[in-house]
């Protein structure tokens, strides 16, 4: 039995659509994903708790990761597709990573430009397959550099594109 929707799920579909909620979540359009698999189940065991921290002054949670200093030791990772979930883009999350100042690793295949995410908040990391033609890899470190990005993230994970027709969420 599938284990129910927790109530942030139940709004981010309803605002999203189930296309893109689907596609947020890693469901693949032809249906034969599990979103029960064993990394879904791991994650169902944890639940995040709103507190409120009061007399913890003392308290730093600031972090130095390659010589930069951040707010916290956590970011916001890469996806593709962002202006399927807003019109601007992932220029909203690089604005709140700003004010945040928390690291934001943009996706090789993000739709917003790197320069026009990098004139916005330039201490973005670039995540990178690093598959494919040389010159391709190279032009996007040069961009990215030029954008003001501070890294680059290598992703073994995939290093090729996905199967052509297997586009999670019905999008491509």
């Amino acid at each position: 039995m599938p284990t129910p929707e927790l109530p942030y799920q139940l709004e981010t579909r309803q605002r999203l659509g189930d296309a893109l909620f689907r596609y947020m979540v890693g469901q693949p359009a032809d249906g034969h994903g599990d979103p029960q698999d064993a990394n879904h189940q791991a994650l169902a065991r944890w639940r995040l708790l709103p507190r409120v921290l009061q007399g913890n002054e003392a308290i730093d949670t600031q972090v130095t990761l390659s010589g930069q200093r951040w707010a916290a030791p956590i970011g916001v990772g890469a996806f593709a597709g962002d202006q399927l979930f807003h019109e601007e883009g992932l220029l909203p999350i690089a604005r709140a990573c700003k004010r945040l100042q928390l690291p934001l690793v943009i996706s090789e295949e993000t739709v917003t430009s790197l320069e026009t995410i990098g004139d916005d908040y330039d201490r973005c990391w670039l995540q990178l397959r690093a598959a494919g033609d040389a010159g391709r890899v190279k032009d996007l470190i040069a961009q990215a550099a030029d954008s003001g990005f501070k890294a680059i993230v290598l992703t073994v994970l995939a290093p090729v594109h996905p199967v052509a027709g297997l586009q999670p969420g019905g999008f491509s």
